[in-house]
């Protein structure tokens, strides 16, 4: 008997997302991961539902190419002459057809006329859960990861523009414990960011290992107030309570990864709100009003 695999493409957010098609589709098998991020190759075994991951490493230009093509269709509009199938890789790599189903995000899959998949799980490495258990304990008891920024795949001005002004926000009516997070952004918007460098602001930007130990750290926090990331979707299957406040893309109702995180304990707010329309749900979805100053 053939066992058929499933398969796995993208960066944190597309692996997470994807892994519930693969749940939905196939249930429990092998899946062949298309990329080059060992991490995500360590993730994967660590999911009880994945028996063997069996890695396709592709040159990092053609990876991207072939999944914007083949996920958002932008490709094309710059590239006629550049065609892919989400298939296609999985030929080339030698297996046929009848070996693998495609479960990773693709255009089709993401089209608004069809079912989305969810699922529930916070299985991590080893490592990372370990360092996690080390390190809170250099933070409060109670805290708040606070990841307001990240670029991989959106630009600054597509993100909510009042991140600043929160974060002054919640210092002066709240009593909570903030830690600043995320990788590689602050150059983008260091005019933006007086408030965020506050001392009142633990700041680890930029000195967390990787996004696993984040995501370790994440099931220690009493809150999570991020960006549209991955850090979204991992609370969505951890059921860490999360306040999402979404960029552009993801603002959108039929956008394949804002239609995913209708979750009890996520809360999204559109890009378009206010200052006081997203302290107003973070207080109601993370704080207790006895708690505000």
């Amino acid at each position: 008997m053939i066992t058929k695999y499933g398969t796995a493409c993208g960066v944190w957010g597309d692996i997470i997302v994807g892994l519930g098609y693969f749940k939905n589709i196939i249930g429990q098998g092998e899946i062949l991961y298309l990329g080059n991020n060992k991490q995500v190759v360590d993730y994967l075994n660590c999911q009880p539902f994945i028996t063997n991951v069996r890695q396709l490493a592709v040159p990092e230009e053609d990876w991207k190419k072939y999944w914007i093509y083949t996920v958002f269709r932008y490709t094309i509009e710059h590239d006629p002459n550049y065609t892919a199938q989400p298939k296609d890789p999985f030929l080339l790599a030698g297996y046929k057809e009848n070996m693998f189903e495609i479960t990773h995000l693709h255009y089709d899959l993401a089209q608004p006329d069809q079912p989305i998949y969810q699922w529930e799980g916070d299985n991590l490495p080893e490592y990372a859960e370990e360092w996690a258990a080390e390190f809170r304990k250099t933070l409060p008891e109670n805290f708040y990861l606070f990841q307001p920024y990240s670029f991989n795949s959106n630009r600054p001005s597509d993100h909510w523009p009042y991140w600043d002004a929160l974060a002054a926000h919640i210092n002066n009516y709240a009593n909570k414990n903030l830690v600043l997070i995320g990788h590689e952004w602050l150059d983008g918007i260091h005019k933006y960011s007086r408030n965020m460098n506050n001392p009142k602001i633990i700041n680890l930007y930029n000195q967390i290992p990787s996004m696993l130990h984040i995501f370790a750290l994440a099931k220690y926090a009493t809150g999570v107030i991020t960006t549209s990331n991955s850090l979204g979707h991992w609370c969505q299957i951890a059921n860490i309570p999360c306040v999402i406040i979404c960029n552009t893309k993801s603002s959108r109702p039929h956008y394949i990864y804002r239609r995913v995180l209708e979750w009890p304990t996520i809360t999204c707010i559109h890009h378009d709100k206010s200052l006081n329309d997203a302290f107003n749900a973070i207080g109601e979805m993370l704080f207790s009003r006895e708690s505000w100053i």
